[in-house]
């Protein structure tokens, strides 16, 4: 199932002075210096790629998130791919890189710093969602992967790890603001890390792009245990991603087991997914299919009842809200 891509041109090879002037340890003292204008505070994650921490901008106190990486060991992934999906100028639910600094042997990444935390404890703090709520949740994951794939970006490491909000949601009304909010950014989940992204030139069939395994076990589809990957390739991890909100659960055993349910698309369906109702039911099958070709792309996703009632219902409540005032 192609994806349109957009009439914007990306940015390819990376131009890292659209977004910071680089100095290396060999270079004169220089007011752009990641020490000169940021104060390196707390980590605050650890990840096989670095290290990330609080960092406070001294021109106004904000503050954001810096990862620090070896830079011989630095995958420029992280940084062109962000940067294409964002010269699109129409990115959603994508973080956006701030400055580049590149000191030694150390490369530091400034980006937002997002308080909320990340999907995966969102979830385990709540446990499973009602079909509003993770409709409402789905909806935003598949902005961002419409926001890479129009720019033929693939992120394959779609995960609930991955996605960050922006803010914290200390109590259940906050919860439930979280999910009327429809456009508000301070409710925003953001896609994050992508160390494991491709862009995939126009004219190539997306669907069998031939790659090394990338991706996190749970989440990666079965033709990237195949060593194949592409478009498709995110829109399984968003079915996972979506039966996990739904029911609390993983769709796949762990272990080697699970490797052979991945391969067979063979999910459970015990326990209360037999609860959940035909419209969530459909859009999860129609993402954990075997064949890349048969899945929903992201344009579909989005049209899919599951989101799409979910949208309408959630104004259709903040209405009869306003209405009450």
């Amino acid at each position: 199932m192609a994806v349109t891509p957009s009439a914007a041109k990306p940015i390819s090879p990376i131009d890292i002075g659209k977004i910071s002037e680089v100095t290396t340890s060999s270079d004169p003292p220089s007011p752009r210096s990641f020490y000169q204008k940021y104060t390196l505070s707390s980590e605050i994650g650890c990840g096989s790629s670095g290290v990330v921490h609080r960092a406070q901008r001294k021109k106004d106190n904000k503050w954001r998130a810096v990862k620090i990486v070896e830079t011989n060991v630095f995958d420029s992934r992280e940084i062109e791919m962000p940067i294409i999906v964002h010269s699109s100028g129409r990115a959603r639910n994508v973080f956006e890189i701030e400055d580049v600094f590149e000191t030694g042997d150390k490369t530091h990444i400034v980006q937002g710093y997002y308080r909320g935390g990340d999907l995966l404890d969102f979830l385990l703090d709540h446990g499973h969602f009602n079909e509003r709520e993770a409709g409402s949740i789905v909806q935003q994951v598949l902005q961002s992967i419409r926001s890479c794939h129009e720019m033929r970006v693939a992120h394959l490491d779609v995960k609930p790890e991955n996605f960050v909000l922006r803010n914290p949601l200390a109590s259940r009304r906050a919860l439930g603001d979280f999910f009327s909010a429809r456009d508000d950014k301070d409710q925003e989940i953001v896609l994050i890390d992508f160390g494991c992204s491709r862009e995939l030139p126009a004219g190539v069939d997306e669907e069998s792009v031939a790659s090394t395994y990338v991706g996190t076990t749970g989440y990666v589809a079965p033709e990237i245990l195949l060593s194949r990957a592409g478009f498709a390739s995110d829109m399984w991890s968003v079915g996972v991603i979506a039966y996990m909100l739904l029911t609390g659960r993983t769709p796949f055993k762990t272990g080697q087991g699970g490797i052979s349910e991945i391969l067979g698309a063979r999910f459970s369906t015990d326990g209360n997914w037999k609860e959940l109702g035909d419209n969530a039911k459909d859009f999860v099958r129609g993402l954990l299919v075997k064949e890349p070709s048969g899945r929903m792309d992201v344009s579909e996703a989005l049209e899919h009842p599951f989101v799409s009632t979910t949208t309408s219902a959630l104004s259709e409540l903040d209405t009869a809200k306003s209405m009450e005032v």
